[in-house]
């Protein structure tokens, strides 16, 4: 799969207890058979993703070794790769880059995968929550997607010259960005702050992005959010997934 973050290609700590909670974690590419080890022996507080049942995404901790051990595949790893695709092709849809003026460079691509990898993800939380029958294909297959969208991000990383010694830190950096930013869009549809959310975070800091363009991207993440979360699950883990147009 190569549906890496590129820019302007298309135009334009601790919280709760692991229980009830989907966990998502870091593994680099296998090139880095080394660092992979040392991660593992230096860094026992794994970069999770969690979701309380309060619905709070949150920090947690997790044995990353009995995970790395764990064998049986419970969701369908084809379903995880096309879902993937379609956030990534959903996230680089033209209208954000040149109609509501989202930055078209590789953090504003980034920003914008997030952001639909959000959505995705909740849907998988929420399916945790109310069905235990689907409630291991549904963390693993949330597993997978993070899984996925790293390694996409590793060679994304590689093939803009970032060297062997410098890609485990930008992965790292990549992934504190991520938990921030779906703690920050949780909390923004809750207690309705979205839109400062979104031009914290996906609008570059360092330009005036219009108004105009903030307000319409948070009306429709707004949206796309509970469009998703109005989705089966069960479409979702069978790799089928259905986005409102850009518009």
């Amino acid at each position: 799969m190569r549906a890496g973050v590129q820019a302007g290609s298309n135009n334009a700590q601790n919280s709760s207890p692991v229980n009830d909670m989907i966990i998502l974690r870091i593994r680099p590419a296998c090139g880095f058979a080394v660092f992979i080890l040392i991660f593992f022996l230096c860094f026992p507080e794994r970069l999770p993703y969690n979701t309380n049942k309060s619905g709070v995404i949150c920090k947690g901790k997790h044995d990353m070794l009995a995970n790395l051990l764990r064998k049986k595949q419970t969701y369908d790893r084809k379903a995880a790769e096309q879902i993937y695709l379609a956030v990534t092709e959903q996230a680089r849809m033209p209208h954000f880059y040149s109609v509501w003026d989202v930055p078209d460079t590789v953090e504003g691509r980034y920003e914008m995968l997030i952001l639909h990898m959000f959505f995705v993800l909740r849907l998988l939380q929420e399916d945790k929550d109310k069905s235990s029958a689907q409630t291991k294909e549904a963390e693993d297959f949330a597993q997978a997607l993070f899984d996925i969208m790293f390694k996409d991000m590793d060679r994304s990383l590689r093939e803009q010259g970032v060297g062997d010694l410098g890609v485990p830190k930008r992965i790292k950096k990549m992934a504190k960005a991520f938990y921030g930013r779906v703690f920050a869009y949780e909390n923004g549809l809750k207690d309705g702050t979205l839109a400062a959310a979104v031009g914290r975070n996906i609008y570059d800091s360092n330009s005036a992005a219009p108004e105009k363009s903030v307000k319409q991207l948070a009306q429709y993440a707004e949206k796309q959010y509970a469009h998703i979360m109005a989705e089966p699950a069960k479409d979702i883990l069978a790799g089928r997934i259905d986005w409102l147009p850009v518009k």
